[in-house]
């Protein structure tokens, strides 16, 4: 996803609509760098992070829910 929704980002809308209509698709983006950039080892990467504690991972399952959440409900959609 995060190689596409830069490629999609003119194409979807949030339902919350900040300054610029497309901020919560940077939003989104910002919610993602994070999950794949922060835990390597859970995308297939052979050496982990630095940082894998409990505690990250509970973080993480909240972002990802989240955006599960925004984008299966619609929150999150095409225009």
């Amino acid at each position: 996803m995060l190689g596409e929704l830069p490629k999609l980002r003119d194409k979807l809308v949030f339902e919350i609509e900040g300054r610029d209509p497309q901020d919560g698709i940077d939003m989104a983006g910002s919610m993602m760098s994070p999950l794949w950039n922060g835990q390597t080892s859970r995308h297939g990467k052979q050496h982990a992070t630095d940082r894998e504690k409990v505690v990250e991972a509970v973080t993480a399952v909240h972002i990802a829910a989240a955006l599960a959440q925004f984008f299966s409900t619609g929150a999150i959609r095409r225009k």
